[in-house]
């Protein structure tokens, strides 16, 4: 299996050419912590083992992440919700698979890299602070 630290480091890299954003991050912040909005982050979270070792195969592993975005309103009658939709499509356009290939790799580093789940979002229409948290798997073998 491919080093963790590698695959992130891929992911991320990827997610950088999602346009739109002010910041990009590997670490997560407060909202109040991030003057320059839109901004992406990149946080890990679970791995997911199916084992397949009784039959002589590797495990199949699902490494998860989530992608955090924040975007304030900086006027008063603007629907932050319109923006924070544009910049979830930007993440999506970003993790699209390349021409040669019907599926993300992030450069053969994984089997696939997708969007799976829901997408929380706050649109912020009471504080003008938006927000989504989107959920990517991806899948590789141990």
């Amino acid at each position: 299996m491919i080093g963790r630290a590698g695959i992130y480091t891929a992911l991320f890299a990827l997610l950088q050419t999602a346009t739109g954003f002010a910041e990009y991050g590997a670490r997560l912040k407060f909202p109040a912590e991030v003057p320059a909005q839109p901004a992406l982050f990149l946080r890990r979270t679970d791995d997911d083992y199916q084992t397949r070792r009784a039959r002589g195969l590797p495990a199949i592993v699902v490494l998860t992440a989530e992608v955090i975005i924040y975007y304030r309103a900086t006027d008063v009658e603007e629907a932050p919700g319109a923006e924070l939709d544009a910049l979830i499509e930007a993440v999506e356009a970003a993790l699209l698979p390349g021409p040669l290939c019907d599926y993300q790799t992030l450069g053969g580093l994984v089997s696939h890299c997708w969007i799976e789940g829901t997408i929380k979002k706050d649109d912020g229409a009471l504080s003008g602070q938006a927000g989504a948290i989107i959920p990517i798997k991806m899948l590789t073998t141990s």
